[in-house]
């Protein structure tokens, strides 16, 4: 069914035009990552990873970050060369407020632990106050935008930045399962002192293609 469901899917997409160029370039590493593992012997599960993690590269950053950022910024198309700015700041302000959030509140009130097992350091007192100042920081940019934004309605800036704090949080959540697993504190030595270019834009990963998608579902766009 799951598969069935997924052609159908991707058939969709390529009647319609949309996500070409993205389902272009998942092919390409599908079939590469495949085929640099034919020089080397069958190890075990180790083989069948070397192609998962290929994939993940690709579709983590290029596609949830890149993709969506990339078409966040001409929404709605009205024309103009980059229609979007004001709602490409709208989430990125929301989703980075959340992180600002998490760590204030976390750090003057931060007694419940949320997920010790993933990140120690988050607490539920954190998380609760990250999704209080997403609201702030999406309210604030919506205000600020004025009649360029206008075409949000408030009900829906106010879900979209509920979604945007709670997937955002997720975002850090998700890196930390990557760190964790590969067994290193910084995702990256060029930027030190905040772990690395990987940790801003995590959240920016999962807020990106939210925000697109529920613009879409909703009817905005």
């Amino acid at each position: 069914m799951a598969l069935w469901t997924g052609i159908g899917l991707i058939c969709g997409c390529l009647e319609q035009g949309d996500y070409l160029w993205e389902l272009l370039g998942l092919t390409v590493v599908v079939l590469a990552a495949f085929c640099l593992r034919f020089r080397n012997g069958i190890d075990g599960r180790e083989s069948v990873d070397a192609v998962g993690d290929s994939l993940l590269a690709y579709v983590y950053v290029p596609v949830l970050f890149g993709c969506f950022v990339f078409r966040l910024i001409f929404l709605p198309d009205t024309g103009g060369e980059v229609p979007g700015a004001w709602l490409l700041l709208l989430m990125i302000a929301a989703a980075k407020f959340t992180d600002m959030g998490a760590y204030i509140t976390g750090s003057l009130i931060g007694k419940n632990k949320m997920a010790p097992h993933l990140s120690p350091a988050k607490t539920w007192e954190g998380f609760f106050g990250a999704l209080c100042f997403a609201q702030l920081a999406a309210w604030s940019v919506w205000a600020l935008a004025g009649d360029t934004l206008a075409w949000i309605p408030p009900v829906h800036v106010a879900v979209l930045a509920l979604l945007l704090g709670l997937v955002a949080v997720a975002g850090d959540l998700a890196e930390s399962v990557l760190k964790r697993s590969l067994e290193v504190k910084d995702s990256g030595n060029l930027m030190p002192g905040i772990g690395g270019v990987l940790d801003l834009i995590d959240s920016l990963c999962f807020a990106a293609p939210v925000t697109y998608f529920y613009l879409l579902a909703t009817g905005l766009v």
